[in-house]
């Protein structure tokens, strides 16, 4: 990521929040739109894995969607997100 001058981590909430990252944030579901999840939520979801990053291009994910922020798209499967190429920050999602 250092090397593509791009943001990309991978890790649980708390490696994140540790790294610096801003968790003051609020993730829709991705199989219900109308559940969201804070920042407290993240940090008690130690299961799930939480990538951040501003790359535009498809990501594979190991697991499956579960919330993302409103600049991502996530594929029929779940296995795959994309940040739109006109959203503005980081995406974020928590897979599992």
């Amino acid at each position: 990521a250092a090397f593509n001058k791009v943001v990309f981590f991978d890790g649980t909430a708390q490696e994140a929040l540790d790294a610096g990252y801003e968790l003051n944030i609020v993730l829709s579901g991705v199989k219900d739109s109308q559940e969201t999840i804070g920042k407290a939520d993240l940090l008690n979801m130690e299961d799930y894995r939480l990538l951040i990053t501003d790359v535009a291009e498809t990501v594979n994910l190991s697991g499956k969607a579960e919330f993302m922020n409103e600049s991502v798209a996530a594929s029929e499967n779940r296995r795959s997100v994309k940040k739109a190429d006109t959203a503005e920050g980081l995406a974020y999602i928590l897979y599992k």
